[in-house]
């Protein structure tokens, strides 16, 4: 019996390992059914996330698109404007004291020309209409916008049919 007495302890201890193995292996199956219910939870969450930031990244470029430059911004681009315009005036006319009707009609038509010319590039009925996002390339624009020989021509042109308007008002109202 002696014998037996060591193979009974090492079977209760067996057991008793046993069950302690099949209660920790338990614990382990709740735990890691747990850390996938969480992975699960986590990866639902940053999808949302990564959907919520999508629709506010679409939002905020939206908002972007929709403001217009402020009135500093509008200041700026017509002192981009009136200085072209009238440098080129001047540089026409170099007698400012005798030219000084002309130069004023001169740089009148190319601020004319100029924000004509804006208008259609950024498709905007009014230069105050720009969006904030285009305004550096506004000013970029302006600035490059090309008031030479063709412009000059251009500018005799309209001088012409506008001498020729007011001959036929003249006559029809001499006629009235």
């Amino acid at each position: 019996m002696g014998e037996l007495q060591p193979k009974q302890e090492v079977y209760t201890f067996l057991k008793h390992s046993l069950e302690k193995s099949k209660a920790q292996d338990t614990a382990l199956e709740v735990v890691l059914n747990r850390m996938e219910m969480i992975e699960g939870n986590v990866l639902e969450v940053r999808d949302e996330v990564v959907q919520h930031k999508d629709e506010v990244i679409e939002s905020l470029n939206d908002m972007k698109n929709r403001i217009t430059i402020d009135y500093e911004c509008q200041r700026k681009l017509q002192s981009i404007n009136a200085k072209k315009s009238y440098a080129v005036a001047k540089e026409h006319y170099e007698d400012t004291e005798e030219y000084g009707a002309e130069i004023r009609e001169l740089a009148g038509y190319a601020t004319r020309h100029q924000w004509k010319m804006f208008k259609k590039y950024f498709s905007v009925t009014r230069y105050t209409s720009l969006k904030q996002v285009n305004f550096e390339q506004g000013k970029i624009f302006l600035i490059g916008v090309s008031l030479g020989n063709e412009f000059i021509k251009d500018f005799y042109n309209w001088k012409k049919q506008r001498a020729k308007k007011l001959e036929r008002e003249l006559k029809s109202a001499r006629q009235g």
